[in-house]
């Protein structure tokens, strides 16, 4: 089983608030989509984005206290009964490695699940020993095979469907999608920081979607995601 999908489950059964906090945007939206789409009414809260739960909920918003949000966003003044904390390997990042660490040590859960890489256990555990907080580890397999590609992609014609192409800036990104189309004839969805954020999550579904003519995905790199 996939650790986040064990957490997210966790989630879904609370009778209390829940809090998910990841790395990205487009995850956070993500997880507040599964979240409503599943019957669970929760708040999206990002830098750039906040948005109510779904309206058919027969909830009061103002009384929902659950919230899908980017780390720096997470609320350590709210007491959840279940949280989720996601790449807490980010703990390390000498960027926002302090986000990290703030929405570990402040949140305020019953239940707190930590999802990451194994090189953070040994941390944890020196923190968990600090606080005095009982600490419990999942190892998961990986289900996918993950391996590098035998073959450097000389030429945008190589490409194949599901594949993402990095920029480092909004006009290779621009220039990036426009060369691709040219020469696959295929469609391209792009993703980037300043773009509106229901216009990134539009991007990102098309892509992910099987059954469209959106065969790739132009995205940009920052090292502060």
């Amino acid at each position: 089983k996939d650790m986040r999908n064990v957490a997210l489950k966790r989630m879904e059964e609370a009778e209390g608030p829940t809090c998910y906090a990841g790395p990205l945007r487009l995850l956070a939206h993500e997880i507040w989509m599964r979240m409503n789409n599943r019957g669970v009414p929760i708040w999206l809260a990002t830098g750039d984005d906040k948005q109510a739960p779904f309206a058919e909920t027969s909830m009061d918003p103002s009384a929902i206290q659950s919230v899908s949000c980017t780390v720096e966003m997470t609320p350590i003044n709210t007491e959840f009964d279940v949280a989720v904390i996601d790449e807490i390997q980010m703990l390390a990042n000498p960027y926002r490695g302090h986000a990290w660490t703030t929405a570990f040590l402040g949140l305020a859960a019953k239940e707190l699940h930590l999802c990451g890489e194994e090189r953070t256990v040994k941390v944890v555990e020196q923190l968990c020993t600090a606080t005095g907080d009982d600490l419990h580890i999942h190892r998961y397999q990986r289900l996918s095979p993950l391996a590098v590609a035998p073959n450097t992609v000389r030429n945008y014609r190589d490409l194949e469907k599901g594949d993402c192409v990095v920029c480092f800036s909004v006009l290779d990104i621009q220039k990036t999608k426009k060369d691709i189309e040219t020469l696959t004839g295929r469609r391209v969805a792009m993703v980037y920081g300043s773009l509106p954020a229901e216009t990134r999550a539009r991007q990102a579904m098309l892509f992910n979607e099987p059954d469209n003519d959106y065969d790739y995905l132009v995205a940009i790199y920052h090292y502060q995601l």
